[in-house]
This record gives C-alpha cells, sequence and structure tokens, in this order.
C-alpha cells in the first residue's frame, strides 16, 4: 500500500481571489512545497490562469514562481438523462 501524499493541489472555485493566494503561500512557504498544482473546472478556469499570473507576477515574487505545463481536458458527466461535459485546466506553479 502506498504512502498517501499531503495536498498538493489548489482547487479554484467560487472563493475570494486573495484567499487562493494565502493557499498558495501556505504551501509554498510554511510547508515547504516546490509545485503546485492549480486545478478548476468550466468558469472557474479564467479565475485559474488569472490565479497563477498574479501569483507570478505581483503577489507572490518572492518565490520566483514559474508556470511550467498547463493542461485542459474534458470531464462528462449525465445530469437529467443527459450527457453533460464540462472544461477542466491544470496549472503546474513552480518554485524556483
Amino acid at each position: 500500500m502506498e504512502k498517501k501524499e499531503d495536498n498538493d493541489f489548489v482547487l479554484v472555485g467560487g472563493k475570494e481571489f486573495i484567499l487562493y493566494i494565502k493557499s498558495i503561500e501556505l504551501l509554498m512557504k510554511r510547508r515547504n512545497k516546490k509545485k503546485i498544482v492549480l486545478k478548476a473546472r468550466g468558469k472557474n478556469m479564467g479565475k485559474a490562469i488569472d490565479l497563477a499570473e498574479a501569483s507570478k507576477n505581483k503577489f507572490l515574487k518572492d518565490l520566483n514562481l514559474s508556470i511550467e505545463n498547463i493542461q485542459t481536458t474534458t470531464e462528462t458527466y449525465e445530469k437529467e438523462g443527459q450527457e453533460r461535459f464540462v472544461s477542466c485546466i491544470s496549472i503546474d506553479l513552480i518554485a524556483k
């Protein structure tokens, strides 16, 4: 059985923008994570992109962050008997 690792991702949703900045700061500075993955679905994808850029260029400059990888996928689910599709994004933030 494999050991479960600590969460090294931030799920971006409907909370205030600055709370996500604080989450990234907590993971990077206090828990010494070198890589964090920002994950978002649907309408929150743009917020995840803005969050990555704002973290890198404004709020967390001292961490010397870079965006290493961006992946997009589509998830399917069934609602009211119909198949639905939702876009998803994962953004890797790396501290140098």
